[in-house]
């Protein structure tokens, strides 16, 4: 399962998986990472499309291509919300879906 705000802008990237892995059940979720009810919610319904949660990867990330002497506070801010915050969410709802599953 891919987390993305918007999975859309992937979709060649997600075919192009697809494609290459077709025995693989490859499925997109939109979820906002910086928010960790809407993360464990899609968790949650991962494990209800795809059986179980075996192995997590964070790719979660922005930039924001500004020098940073020129870079406002409420970009630094958004970066590290989904950059720091988002990727801490994520690891923290699998890691509960795994010791549920058993196998932490």
């Amino acid at each position: 399962m891919i987390f993305d705000l918007d999975p859309s802008q992937a979709q060649k990237q997600v075919d192009q998986l697809r494609s290459d892995f077709a025995s693989t059940k490859i499925l997109t979720k939109t979820v906002d990472v910086t928010d960790d009810v809407a993360v464990t919610e899609a968790v949650a319904e991962t494990v209800l499309h795809l059986g179980s949660v075996d192995v997590l990867l964070c790719f979660a990330g922005v930039v924001e291509c500004t020098h940073a002497i020129d870079m406002k506070a409420v970009d630094w801010r958004r970066t590290l919300d989904i950059n720091t915050t988002g990727t801490f969410f994520c690891a923290q709802a699998v890691a509960r879906e795994m010791i549920k599953q058993g196998m932490c």
